[in-house]
């Protein structure tokens, strides 16, 4: 009777705690996957809006990697653009090596945070990156990030749109940056 009570007992908790919490600060039920995007991220969302309504092909780009099933990846996840590192362990499963997997995340430290400009070009020209997204979770992933760079060196970076503090630049050698000059 013990193990029954404490079984009854463990579940109820269970459900009524996932119930009540409070993932995010509105639930909408909805079928729309980006919903929440709008609500927690309106820049981010306007500017994935703008990629999917502008960008024809399949450019790389450039986005914050952290760990699988947060905020990361959310341009990748809603355009269905290729990111130079998505969630590692997915990336993992589908071939990548441990040690490459540790190259991509320090390419992606590296550009966002250097202020060595052949070596940001360089990393680019290694990862094939397109456009670099630079966003407020950009910002707090990597504290030290270099937004100067971006701005002040047109002959690497051109801002292609910007939609509060989302803005997105494309790189000096992609194909797609004669479209956005």
């Amino acid at each position: 009777y013990a193990f029954a009570a404490l079984l009854l007992i463990g579940t109820s908790v269970n459900v009524y705690a996932i119930v009540t919490m409070r993932r995010v600060p509105i639930r909408r039920y909805t079928l729309d996957g980006i919903r929440y995007l709008q609500d927690m991220n309106p820049d981010d969302a306007a500017l994935i809006s703008w990629l999917n309504e502008h960008v024809v092909g399949t450019p790389t780009i450039l986005e914050a990697h952290g760990d699988g099933y947060r905020e990361y990846t959310r341009i990748s996840m809603h355009t269905g653009l290729p990111t130079v590192m998505g969630w590692e362990h997915h990336a993992r499963q589908r071939g990548l090596t441990h040690e490459s997997a540790i190259d991509r995340k320090k390419a992606i430290q590296s550009i966002y945070t250097s202020d060595d400009l052949e070596a940001t070009k360089k990393l680019l020209l290694e990862n094939g990156v397109d456009f670099i997204v630079v966003g407020n979770i950009e910002r707090a992933t990597y504290r030290r990030l270099q937004n100067s760079k971006f701005e002040e060196h047109p002959e690497l970076f051109t801002r292609v749109t910007s939609f509060g503090n989302s803005t997105l630049y494309v790189t000096y050698f992609s194909r797609y940056n004669q479209a956005y000059r």
